[in-house]
C-alpha cells in the first residue's frame, strides 16, 4: 500500500533531499542570499510531510480498528491541520488509548526507547548537515543546536501523556508560530521583530532545533504506529 509506504518513510529523507539538491551550489558569500529561502522551504516541506503522515497513520489504523475509527471521526472536527501541539496531542492520546485497550504495559514508551530516539534524532541532523552547505550558512545556529541537543531532558519527551513538555514544548510553540508566518508569508509585510523576552533569553529561532523536534516527533509516532498495528494483527 502506498499509504503504508509513506508512513514507513522517515522524515529525515526530506532533509537528505534538500542537502542533495543544494550540493551543486558553490560555497561562498555569494550563496548566502538564497539560504533563508532554502531553510524556509525545507522547514515548510517537513511540517507538511508530518501533518500528512499523521493523517495517514490515523486512517490506516482506523481501517482495522473500528472503535479507533469511531473515536477518530468524533475527534476529527477538533483537528485542524494536524500541526499544532494540541492537534498532535489529540492523536497521541488516541493511539496510546488504543494500545492500552490491547496491552496496558505497552501504552508508555520506556526511558531507554526515548533516549534512543533522542540520540538517533541528534545523529540524523548531524550526519545529514555536518558537511553540507546548509551548516555553512548557519554556523552559529548549528553549533548552538549541538550544545542544546547534548542537554536535552528526557522527562520533556513523551512523559505524562503529553508528547512534549517543558522547554521542548516552548521550542515547539516558537516553531509553530514561525511555521504559520512562513506559510502565510506574513514576514513579507509585517515587522515581526523578536520580543525583548526572546532576545534576553537568546531565543530567536533555530532551524536545526526545529528540524530535530520534527524528526523526534516522527520517530515517536512511528513507534506508536508499529506497536498499535502489531497488537491489532495479533488480536485478529
Amino acid at each position: 500500500m502506498l499509504e503504508e509506504k509513506f508512513i514507513n518513510t522517515p522524515i529525515k529523507t526530506v532533509m537528505e533531499e534538500a542537502v542533495s539538491a543544494c550540493s551543486v551550489i558553490v560555497g561562498g558569500i555569494e550563496s548566502y542570499p538564497i539560504s533563508e529561502y532554502v531553510f524556509q522551504s525545507l522547514f515548510l516541506k517537513m511540517t507538511g510531510f508530518q501533518e500528512q503522515k499523521l493523517r495517514c497513520i490515523c486512517w490506516y489504523i482506523a481501517s482495522f480498528d473500528y472503535q479507533f475509527r469511531y473515536n477518530y471521526l468524533d475527534k476529527y472536527k477538533e483537528l485542524h491541520q494536524f500541526s499544532s501541539q494540541t492537534d498532535k496531542n489529540v492523536v497521541w492520546s488516541m493511539i496510546n488509548g488504543l494500545i492500552r485497550t490491547y496491552d496496558d504495559t505497552k501504552a508508555q514508551i520506556s526511558l531507554a526507547e526515548r533516549e534512543k530516539m533522542v540520540n538517533e534524532g541528534t545523529e540524523d541532523i548531524i550526519s545529514i548537515f555536518d558537511q553540507s552547505i546548509l551548516s555553512e550558512w548557519n554556523k552559529h545556529q548549528y553549533q548552538d543546536f549541538k550544545k542544546w541537543a547534548a542537554k536535552i531532558t528526557l522527562g520533556e519527551v513523551a512523559e505524562g501523556g503529553k508528547l512534549l513538555s517543558g522547554k521542548m514544548y516552548n521550542i515547539y510553540e516558537e516553531m509553530y508560530d514561525r511555521r504559520n508566518k512562513f506559510a502565510h508569508n506574513t514576514l513579507s509585510y509585517q515587522q515581526n521583530l523578536p520580543s525583548f523576552k526572546s532576545l534576553t533569553e537568546g531565543r530567536q529561532g533555530n532551524f536545526y532545533c526545529w528540524f530535530f523536534i520534527l524528526t523526534l516527533i516522527d520517530k515517536l509516532f512511528f513507534n506508536r504506529f508499529e506497536v498499535a498495528t502489531e497488537l491489532i494483527k495479533q488480536a485478529e
